[in-house]
């Protein structure tokens, strides 16, 4: 009998693939979308059904099991692959931008696993899948409310594993080698085109610009138990051999860093930072820390002056993608946030010179 699993949020990414890899498998995939009527991507597929879902309905999540469940039997597998991401600083968030991430990224995800084994313990088992992201294991400025989400999920699913896992020897009947109440927790791992993963040491760029992390211990090398580095097969390409003229171009880009007071402020931020970070002693004069928090104060203060006082970058939505946008509020909603973001943002600036130097 072939086995029958619940993917979320199909729209694009990792949910699209998993939906076709599935197919592909022969399993009866039941894909769903907030707004299945644009999907075009699964009418090859005649054992994938596009069912309309919203994570932040319950009503919409029951519907959908039981229809699940009525075109297919039963559902072996759950996927909870919906969510989104939303970045800026946290004080510019409104309440509406926070509640909104939690519901889709958490709540969502916490009413789809609660109505997915409340069907799958009288059926005898099944398997749960929680799709997180390193972003609940490790943090970065600028995306506070989205970390946050990420470590919710992990320390909701991490603790429901050890609730359920006492249904071991009640229910036998399993899906692969896990019994019911095995959830799991996935971690994105990225290949480049030789076959070599991107972790420890991601793509070097020609032109480096200086970041916040410039020097600093951070990412998954300094994890204890960092993912191991594997290797798969190798993708068929040829090397581009007309290269640009990179030295003109890293000597250029040099020359504007060294002179952009943005840059010059973050330098100086920086060592101030990895002074902190070597300094082993602590003064116990209350007036010394003092010093030393007004002087870190006053250096962000400085940076963020300098954030608010960058050039602004003209941008617009693509035709074909500015009318689906526009018919749906919240992803309208969500892009705008982003946008504005990003049409302030200093690397894209520099990024977009050198890009006009290379014609």
């Amino acid at each position: 009998m072939k086995k029958t699993i619940l993917i979320t949020g199909t729209s694009s990414g990792i949910g699209k693939s998993t939906v076709i890899e599935f197919a592909k498998k022969g399993w009866n995939v039941i894909a769903t979308q907030r707004n299945p009527e644009r999907e075009m991507d699964f009418r090859p597929y005649p054992n994938v059904k596009l069912y309309p879902l919203d994570v932040t309905n319950l009503e919409s999540i029951k519907q959908t099991i039981l229809q699940g469940q009525k075109d297919f039997g039963k559902i072996d597998v759950v996927v909870n692959n919906a969510g989104y991401g939303v970045d800026g600083a946290f004080e510019a968030m409104s309440d509406e931008i926070i509640e909104k991430q939690f519901n889709t990224n958490v709540f969502g995800l916490m009413r789809v696993t609660r109505e997915a084994i409340k069907h799958m313990r009288p059926n005898g088992g099944g398997m749960i899948i929680q799709i997180s992201s390193m972003g609940g294991k490790i943090t970065f400025p600028l995306y506070s409310i989205y970390h946050a989400t990420k470590f919710a999920v992990e320390g909701f699913t991490e603790s429901l594993h050890y609730e359920l896992s006492q249904f071991k020897s009640a229910l036998n009947q399993t899906v692969g080698d896990d019994d019911l109440g095995s959830v799991k927790i996935t971690q994105s791992k990225f290949f480049r085109i030789n076959g070599g993963a991107t972790q420890l040491k991601g793509v070097v760029p020609d032109i480096v610009m200086p970041d916040l992390y410039s020097g600093m211990k951070q990412g998954e090398r300094e994890e204890d138990f960092p993912m191991p580095w594997t290797k798969i097969k190798k993708a068929k390409y040829a090397v581009y051999k007309s290269e640009p003229h990179y030295k003109e171009l890293q000597v250029a880009a040099k020359m504007r860093l060294d002179t952009t007071s943005y840059f010059k402020l973050l330098n100086d931020h920086l060592e101030l930072l990895r002074k902190e970070e070597k300094n082993t002693l602590q003064s116990l004069k209350y007036s010394d820390y003092e010093r030393d928090m007004k002087d870190l104060q006053a250096s962000s203060e400085r940076m963020e002056k300098a954030i608010k006082g960058l050039k602004s970058v003209h941008a617009d939505y693509l035709k074909d993608e500015k009318a689906k946008i526009d018919s749906d509020k919240a992803l309208k909603d969500r892009l705008s946030a982003f946008h504005k973001t990003l049409l302030n943002d200093e690397y894209i600036y520099q990024a977009l010179i050198t890009l006009g130097q290379m014609n």
